[in-house]
């Protein structure tokens, strides 16, 4: 999942993920293994306890599921990283 310049506010809450704020939702229910969740801000702690509570839901189901969220500072270090900044 990834949120750029377009989100307007300088914290991604869980309303900013989706209409009905069921992106997160949705993601998770992918067949994907590894879940990212990027945002050029700040993310909030709501957001972070949502998709770990869905990561250790699919584990405790026999499924395999990681996540991984970079914010702006993570963002920024690896572009730097990359030489894109």
């Amino acid at each position: 999942m990834l949120k750029g310049h377009g989100l307007r506010g300088r914290i991604m809450e869980i309303k900013h993920c989706g209409v009905n704020g069921d992106q997160l939702l949705r993601l998770c229910n992918s067949p994907a293994r590894l879940f990212v969740i990027q945002f050029v801000g700040r993310i909030s702690e709501a957001v972070v306890s949502d998709i770990d509570g869905k990561v250790r839901q699919a584990r405790s189901e026999g499924r395999e599921a990681w996540y991984c969220i970079m914010d702006g500072q993570d963002t920024a270090r690896v572009l730097r990283a990359y030489g894109e900044l």
